[in-house]
């Protein structure tokens, strides 16, 4: 594989193999771009923090993926693809299509790429949230949780129930442990972990149970929708191993994260204790 060097002279992987993408691939599973986000920010922080866990800055490569998981009022990632091979561009950032309609590059005019993928956040009727990863397809909030994970999955998109403050607590504790037991019939669906979960809470038993399942977490920023949470993207995420088609690298992360037999290794780091109790008291005040 030739050598490629960076504007400091170290020598940095190539990942220009033809149509694919070798990786290893960078990502954050939990992304949102809320009304209140300063839109060039958050891809400047995307930039940023991809960079700082060994993203890769090759000319035609992709530094990190960002897996959105928009709520059935935003839609930022279908506004990225609207402007998508046009002149309307987010500051520095331009949008360019791929070979698929799940997913977009957004690049620099550093030459830095980020990789898009649409991707949806539902509320089940009991208060669970279910992501359907690889979708711009929307789908009804409040409708029981094994219907909404056989909807997601039938759709041909990736579900996964993430971790919440509080939304894996008593009731809704017990239908996790009763779906997460239920798992061969209803399809196979993910769980997610989010970089606003502290330490001080302890692992969740749905983790503990997914550890012992082979079951795999897959890790995302979540940034809340405050003002300034924009600058969490990319700061938790995971790193992903295998080639997946330049032209179809939605479908092709799809593919990989199917393929898991296990938790991938994570990238970035949690909210400290601090950091979680100051979140929650801003989510708790007028705005």
């Amino acid at each position: 594989m030739e050598q490629v060097r960076d504007k400091a002279d170290r020598v940095i992987p190539d990942d220009r193999e033809g149509d694919r993408l070798a990786g290893p691939h960078l990502v954050d599973a939990h992304v949102h771009c809320y009304p209140c986000f300063g839109e060039v920010r958050l891809f400047d922080a995307a930039r940023d923090n991809f960079s700082a866990v060994g993203g890769r800055a090759v000319d035609g490569g992709v530094l990190g993926w960002l897996l959105y998981t928009e709520t059935a009022r935003d839609h930022h990632f279908r506004a990225c693809r609207d402007r998508a091979d046009g002149p309307a561009q987010a500051g520095d950032w331009r949008f360019e299509t791929t070979g698929e309609a799940i997913s977009l590059r957004a690049v620099s005019a550093d030459g830095a790429t980020l990789g898009l993928v649409a991707g949806r956040q539902i509320v089940t009727s009991e208060g669970l949230e279910v992501h359907a990863l690889g979708t711009d397809r929307e789908f009804p909030d409040r409708k029981p949780a094994r219907e909404t994970l056989i909807a997601v999955r039938e759709s041909g998109a990736l579900p996964v129930i993430p971790w919440g403050f509080g939304k894996w607590w008593f009731a809704r504790g017990r239908l996790l442990r009763q779906l997460l037991d239920e798992r061969g019939a209803l399809g196979a669906f993910l769980l997610g972990d989010n970089g606003g979960r502290p330490d001080l809470l302890g692992t969740p038993e749905g983790f503990r149970i997914a550890g012992r399942s082979t079951i795999p977490v897959l890790p995302g920023s979540d940034p809340l929708p405050l003002e300034g949470e924009e600058r969490r993207t990319a700061s938790y995420g995971f790193r992903l191993e295998g080639a997946i088609d330049r032209s179809l690298p939605g479908a092709g992360l799809l593919g990989l994260m199917r393929g898991l037999d296990g938790s991938p290794p994570t990238i970035g780091r949690r909210a400290g204790t601090l950091e979680f109790l100051i979140s929650q008291s801003r989510m708790r005040l007028p705005h």
